[in-house]
């Protein structure tokens, strides 16, 4: 092994090295370990306690938002972020302004847009259950919402 390969893992080994030293402290051990279900095999692996799902849990629900259209005649975006498991969409009335959401479903949104000459609906897709079927909605004034056949 080259002398760029051995730099190059040696980042790697100590992240390995110091989870399993903390891993393997008398503290850990007496926490519940979380085990894998039977479709992993983790031989010579040590005990993961269930208290660092909770410490990782911070890191791995990061939140996003993206900007999905301009409304064509105020000075407003439509945005698309994530509460809890679902991306929905939000208007944003200023820059640095607060959100308002604008839809509610158990489902994700997918994609909205702006009506492109005076705004005056919104239109956005998405799915039932995860189905793939998606369906593209109006929203007219913001007020009620009606699904295109």
């Amino acid at each position: 092994m080259g002398n760029g390969r051995i730099r190059a893992a040696l980042p790697t080994a100590i992240a390995g090295l110091m989870t399993w030293v903390c891993l393997s402290s008398p503290a850990a051990a007496q926490q519940v370990a979380v085990t894998p279900n039977e479709n992993l095999v983790a031989d010579g692996l040590p005990p993961i306690p269930a208290s660092l799902i909770e410490d990782v849990r911070k890191y791995s629900e990061a939140r996003t938002a993206v900007m999905v259209d301009w409304h064509p005649v105020r000075r407003e975006v439509l945005i698309s972020t994530r509460f809890g498991d679902a991306a929905q969409l939000h208007s944003v009335a200023m820059p640095s302004g607060a959100r308002r959401q604008l839809t509610f479903y158990s489902d994700r949104i997918n994609g909205g847009w702006y009506q492109p000459t005076r705004g005056d609906f919104l239109v956005f897709s998405k799915d039932v259950g995860g189905n793939d079927l998606w369906s593209v909605r109006i929203e007219p004034k913001l007020l009620r919402w009606c699904e295109l056949k």
